[in-house]
């Protein structure tokens, strides 16, 4: 019984963990700045991704205490704390409370607020950033007061106004303390941000404070959101705000319970946002993510009820057009023929069948040509393998590979 137990203890941990990585995965799905991988590297140095994001306080713990009265330094600096470990020195104010009937909102604690910035060690300047929410091209979010970010954001903020650029310097025991954030920030460093408070808001809900009417209202919204980004041609944050959609209309999100039938309000919500991912995918050219999100817009269409048709025709027409561009030439074809069936008067339809069609014959081609004689009724791989999968149709990691003969020496 005592290895039964100690089984079941083990199984429950894995459990958990796995629980963790796949919430994990969802807030990388809807946290658009963190899934650019690629802007993260502008130095020769790593930059820690969203450093601010690593708190050194406990949100229900007392904010530092400011200093009785408002203490300015020769440098300009308005010290927040009492210690002077944090302080401050406004930059811009395009608003003037002392003069205008209606000043800029101050940020108050609990409230959502979104920002730019720019983050270096003081001693290696500016120039030498190690984290820029302008590189990633979207601006940070986060909820003052609660602990999400290192104490001088939560202190500094709190003092600024909307529309507001300010330097803000502070000591360690207000950033990363003596352990730093390796490699980018070392232990004890003195760090500078520059920020600008871009806007204020109430704090979104969570998950599970949210009613299905809640989860559809911001769905839509993100929905809206994606197509106003996807005109102004901003793909890359088109596609996240529709993944996002999809998160809250996703059976396991919205109705919390796989066995459950999703609405038909919803489950069309859910499929079109699909469908715009896959197109997205289409025009940045990451063809498996097309594919994919093509095959997730037919998940729930059985629910969708007269708009089913045409919108799998889409999915079809899509995912046909993203297999082929992957080399899957019978998939694609399988797609498209399927999808001409059902509407057989669409015109890019045909002609994406008319291009697999070529392509494949000229592959046939091709292939005929170099393995003539070479392998003339000769079946080198007699036992094909029956568990492969097509990497359009799964969420497992995926690769390309590419072999080339070695050149032949000189």
């Amino acid at each position: 019984r005592g290895g039964t137990l100690r089984e079941a203890q083990q199984q429950r941990l894995e459990d958990a963990e796995a629980l963790r990585g796949e919430e994990g995965r969802r807030r990388r799905m809807i946290d658009p700045a963190s899934r650019d991988p690629e802007k993260q590297q502008t130095t020769e140095r790593s930059r820690p991704r969203r450093s601010v994001l690593t708190p050194k306080h406990n949100a229900h713990e007392a904010f530092p205490e400011p200093p009785a009265q408002v203490e300015m330094t020769d440098e300009g600096f308005e010290v927040l704390v009492a210690n002077g470990g944090v302080r401050k020195k406004t930059l811009r104010r395009p608003h003037h409370p002392e003069t205008e009937d209606t000043p800029a909102p101050i940020p108050k604690r609990g409230q959502e607020i979104t920002v730019h910035y720019k983050g270096w060690v003081k001693e290696r300047g500016a120039s030498d950033a190690f984290d820029d929410s302008r590189d990633r091209g979207a601006p940070f979010k986060f909820v003052l007061g609660e602990g999400r970010v290192i104490t001088a954001w939560d202190v500094a903020v709190a003092s600024m106004r909307v529309g507001d650029v300010a330097l803000v310097e502070c000591t360690s025991e207000y950033g990363y303390g003596d352990e730093g954030h390796a490699p980018a920030i070392p232990g004890g460093a003195t760090l500078c941000f520059e920020i600008e408070v871009l806007g204020v808001g109430d704090k979104k809900k969570e998950l599970f404070e949210m009613t299905k009417d809640d989860k559809v209202a911001a769905a839509t919204r993100a929905k809206t959101q994606g197509l106003e980004r996807f005109a102004a041609g901003d793909v890359a944050g088109a596609r996240d705000l529709f993944e996002e959609a999809c998160y809250y209309c996703d059976v396991a999100s919205f109705a919390r319970d796989a066995a459950k039938k999703l609405p038909a309000d919803v489950a069309a919500l859910y499929s079109s946002c699909q469908l715009n991912a896959a197109q997205c995918g289409l025009n940045a050219q990451d063809w498996p993510v097309a594919a994919r999100a093509a095959t997730s817009a037919m998940l729930y269409l059985p629910r969708v009820g007269a708009a089913a048709t045409p919108m799998r025709v889409k999915a079809l027409y899509r995912r046909g057009v993203a297999r082929s561009r992957m080399g899957l030439l019978g998939e694609a074809r399988a797609d498209l023929v399927q999808a001409a069936k059902l509407d057989p008067k669409n015109r890019p339809v045909r002609q994406a069948l008319a291009n697999v069609k070529a392509l494949a014959a000229d592959q046939g081609e091709a292939q005929k040509a170099v393995f003539k004689k070479a392998f003339d009724k000769v079946d080198l791989f007699p036992d094909k393998p029956t568990n492969v999968h097509n990497p359009s149709e799964t969420a497992n990691p995926y690769a390309f590979l590419e072999f080339a003969a070695a050149a032949a020496a000189a």
